[in-house]
Parts: C-alpha cells; structure tokens; sequence
C-alpha cells in the first residue's frame, strides 16, 4: 500500500506486520464466542488494526491531483488486486458451499476482509481535495462523527467505513508533512506512550463487558449499534474512539524499533500479501469450525501464536513468489500496446 517512493524505513514495515498479524487474528475469532481473552485483545489491539493501516496508508499517499500515470498506479496497486483476490473468493465459496444457505453469512463473503482496500482507492482519490481545505483533519473528524447518523453501509465501496476511518487517513498524511516530528522525537514522548499503552491495556480489560465490536466497526448509525443515548450525546462513543485511537496508533508508532528486525520487518514489507490472502486461508477454516477447540486461557494464547505464523507464512518468500501476480499485478503499457498493434497491422 506504499504509493509514495522512498527508500524503505524498516519501522513501517514492522508496523505493518503487526497490523497484518492483528487483522488476521481478529478475522479468526469472528466465527468464536468471544472468550474474555479474545475479546480483551480485540479492543486493546483495535487501533492497532485496520487504524494504524489507515494511518500508514496516508503517510505513503500523495496529494499531487491525480494524473494519468497516478491512476494507472492506483488501479495496480488498489482496484487489480481487489478484483484478483475476489474473483478467486467467489470460486472458492461456489467451490466449497454446494449451495448451502450457511455460505450466505457474511464472514464468507467475496467482499469479507477486502473494503479496506475500496475505502484507501476512495481515500486517494479524494485526498488531493481534501489537502485544499483549512483544517482538513478536523473536516474528517467531523465528517466521521456525522457519518453515524447516516445509513451508509448498503451503498457499494465501503462507503461508510471510508468516511468513519478518514480521519486516521489524514493523520498518517500530516505525519508525513511533518506534523508532530518534534513530539515523536522527544524523549519525554516514549515515556508518555508507554504509559498510553499500559492505560489501554488496562481500561479495555476492565470495559470488556460493555463495549459490543459494534461500536468499533464504524459501519453501523448510532441507533443499529444501541449507543443509548440522545443527541447531541450519541456521538461522543465514536470521537473518544476517534481520537484515543489516533493517540494509541502514534504511541505504538513511537515505542516500534526503527531499526531492521530480524524477519519481522521482511515479513511487514509483504503485508499486502498477509492482508489480501488470509481471507481465503481463513474462510474454509471458518466454515469447517476449524477453531471450535478454542475455550481455555491456555488454548487462546496457542491461537495467537498460530496467527503468527500464519501471517508469517502468507508473507514468506514462496507465497509472495506464488501469489505475486494476484496481489501485485501490473497493466501491460501504452507503449506495449501500441507495438503490438503495430506489429499486427504490419502483418
């Protein structure tokens, strides 16, 4: 998901791996019953998920208005894979329902783990626009918040998760604009982000009973999700969410070594790979209640560590070299084109 080119900072691509290996852990306790373990590290690692995807999606995007090369790029990276990696879903799920009714669940989808990727197209898109305005990170804030009153889910492209998250979109492009360089240098700041961390840890073990995975999803108006309160309250459950997220993801940014790991940061430059393929490893196993086993503290921790490895795997050198043209495909060029048609007329 890295537009911008640079040399590679070993940081992000840590970063990137442990959002990899949060995101596939969480898809694997979909189908379970929310063990408190599993349900405690569902909140304490949600900022550090699809939001700090969202934010390092923004660092590495550019707000140059789109040009032809630039949307050629788009549809490479962004719209190619997504159709791939759908395409081999609906094949899998034809493959494997026999027309059950089961396969009609959500978690089956073609769509389940991919409207990350249709929100970041939207988010790209709009970035050149949304840099024009005064205060575009508090527009998106704003927007976030207002979008729980509108029904937006039914519309196609993930539109409502694309506004709730847009915010941490446009914190990752500030970052890179330089906002904050001071703060995530200091040495005062990795004191105060540990302490960030330890408090989140802490306050999600003790709220685990009252905070449904509803309120996080961002897809839902606040009357589907039961905030319970009357307006103008029912707003505020997602702006601490916001923004206690936004200070997780820059605590966690801040604590990650910025040094070369050893495998961890190979394994975080192929997130795309965790990201796009773990859906098809998953989906099957789900289906088939391949983790119905898990029930005690003991058998939670050895299903973190089975993630881990997954994700390991889905980003090691012989998936990448597999599965490389699925998730990194490339367009044939104008200047290709144009010699094969060449070559053709002049035959």
């Amino acid at each position: 998901m890295t537009e911008i080119g640079a040399a590679r900072e070993p940081r992000w691509d840590n970063l990137r791996y442990l959002a990899g290996t949060g995101v596939l852990l969480i898809h694997v306790t979909e189908t379970l019953p929310n063990p408190d373990g599993l349900h405690w590290v569902y909140l304490v690692t949600w900022p550090m998920r699809v939001p700090l995807f969202a934010l390092l999606a923004g660092y590495f995007s550019s707000a140059t208005p789109p040009s032809r090369r630039r949307l050629r790029r788009l549809a490479e990276t962004l719209l190619l894979p997504v159709l791939t990696v759908q395409l081999l879903a609906f094949v899998q799920i034809w493959a494997m329902s026999g027309g059950d009714e089961h396969w009609s669940q959500e978690v089956h989808g073609a769509a389940w783990t991919l409207w990350f990727l249709q929100a970041l197209l939207l988010w790209r898109l709009a970035l050149p626009w949304l840099v024009r305005l005064r205060y575009p990170l508090a527009t998106a804030v704003a927007a976030s918040l207002i979008s729980g009153y509108l029904p937006l889910d039914p519309l196609p492209l993930a539109f409502s998760r694309a506004v709730g998250l847009l915010p941490f979109f446009l914190l990752g492009w500030k970052l890179r604009q330089g906002a904050l360089d001071r703060w995530m240098r200091g040495a005062v700041s990795r004191e105060a982000a540990a302490i960030a961390l330890a408090v989140t840890g802490l306050a999600a073990w003790l709220l685990r009973d009252r905070v449904d995975r509803e309120l996080l999803l961002f897809r839902y108006t606040y009357d589907q999700v039961g905030v319970g309160f009357t307006a103008p309250l029912d707003w505020t459950i997602r702006c601490v969410a916001l923004l206690g997220g936004m200070v997780i993801a820059l605590s966690l940014i801040r604590l990650i070594p910025g040094r070369r790991l050893p495998f961890v940061t190979y394994l975080g430059s192929g997130g795309l790979y965790i990201y796009l393929l773990h859906g098809l490893l998953l989906r099957p196993l789900n289906a088939s209640d391949a983790f119905a086993w898990v029930d005690s503290w003991a058998d939670q921790a050895v299903l973190l560590v089975l993630c881990v490895v997954a994700s390991a795997a889905l980003a090691s050198p012989p998936i990448r070299r597999l599965a490389g043209p699925v998730v990194r495909p490339r367009l044939p060029s104008l200047r290709s084109l144009r010699r094969g048609e060449k070559a053709t007329a002049s035959g």
